[in-house]
């Protein structure tokens, strides 16, 4: 299997694309496809299965209540509270970007992962906002820029991305920080691929990506008034409608992960695991999901997974399937146990976070 070294620290990563075309279908269903269509639901008409229309991300309740997500904090300026965060001895970041996506790059983030929209009052599907000592950018597509427009408040700056112009967030951090400069990042909310790309451009131009594991510094200035974790009760996806086992699953993976020289393979995408494992969930509004992560190895399989979610009759499901359930922080706890033990773990790069190379980095080799 090919090598290349990628520059990621001091990891070397192994390129292979077994895994990618395992979850693309040749080897099985496409997850993804089987989230936008073998997983939605389905409502009894009459004599016939009506599939369940998806409906857009937010309804005009939402939208109401998350135009006054800020005040409803009793943070009169969110953002000049950041910077207090970012300038505190342990953080000492000049800059902090805060993306949309959550932990599992999911398209549609529970509420309590809507840092940006909270940080910036934009309420758009997508955009990256951008917070220095003194200035405050967003950047998102042609769809939103009329929206955006109207939502941000005075100090923040519209990035129009994608229009002639519009500085990339690496070149833009570069033009506005001096050399030297720290520029934070929750390492949970970007992807590695994504992070070792913006690592190097930043070095290039003597400035410093910093992964802070500490908690995410926005939550810091949400307080109390953030949301609570989503706890929707799991459900079984029959087999019948599945289509395989979960055992079966389990085996073309483990078979895929020997051919890799892989120890361990982690699952982050929530759909993903939902596939996997014949489950569903309501953690994301129209979308059957449940916030988790899966471990899968020889010696056995985990779901990481906060417990109240499972039911009864989850957990017999998970144990006819021999898959343990653990609570979900457990998963950094877990990896590094791999890594003191030199395990070769298979990640995806376009989906999984860094925070798990960050903690182990001197030790365990990841498979990309």
């Amino acid at each position: 299997m090919p090598a290349t070294s990628l520059g990621f620290g001091c990891l070397r990563y192994t390129t292979d694309h077994k895994l990618a075309r395992l979850f693309s279908g040749l080897a099985v269903a496409a997850p993804r496809v089987l989230c936008r269509a073998a997983l939605a639901r389905r409502q009894p008409v009459g004599n016939k299965v009506q599939r369940q229309t998806l409906r857009p991300r937010f309804s005009p309740t939402v939208v109401a209540m998350a135009t006054t997500a800020a005040a409803s904090n009793g943070v009169a300026d969110p953002v000049a509270a950041l910077r207090k965060v970012m300038a505190q001895p342990d953080k000492a970041v000049q800059a902090y970007i805060v993306p949309s996506e959550d932990p599992h790059m999911s398209e549609y983030p529970p509420t309590c992962h809507e840092r940006r929209h909270f940080i910036s009052n934009f309420t758009g599907s997508a955009g990256v906002a951008v917070i220095t000592i003194d200035k405050a950018a967003l950047w998102t597509d042609g769809r939103y820029f009329l929206q955006a427009e109207q939502q941000l408040e005075k100090g923040w700056e519209l990035m129009k991305a994608g229009t002639p112009g519009c500085p990339e967030i690496d070149e833009w951090l570069v033009d506005v920080l001096p050399e030297g400069a720290r520029v934070g990042i929750d390492p949970f909310l970007h992807t590695v691929a994504a992070t070792r790309s913006l690592q190097q451009k930043l070095a290039e131009n003597k400035r410093l990506l910093v992964p802070l594991l500490g908690g995410n510094l926005v939550d810091a200035v949400w307080g109390s008034a953030q949301p609570a974790a989503p706890t929707a009760a799991m459900r079984v996806h029959p087999a019948e409608y599945a289509g395989q086992s979960v055992p079966e699953k389990l085996a073309e993976l483990l078979k895929h992960m020997e051919g890799a020289k892989a120890d361990a393979m982690l699952v982050t995408a929530i759909d993903e695991v939902a596939w996997v494992l014949n489950l569903r969930g309501a953690d994301v509004d129209y979308n059957p999901v449940f916030v988790s992560y899966l471990l899968i190895s020889p010696a056995g399989t985990a779901l990481y997974v906060d417990p109240q979610k499972i039911t009864p009759e989850v957990g017999a499901h998970l144990k006819e399937c021999s898959v343990a359930s653990k609570p979900y922080e457990d998963l950094l706890k877990d990896v590094q146990s791999l890594a003191s033990s030199k395990k070769r773990l298979w990640i995806d790069p376009a989906k999984a976070r860094p925070a798990c190379p960050t903690a182990c980095i001197s030790t365990c080799l990841f498979l990309c």
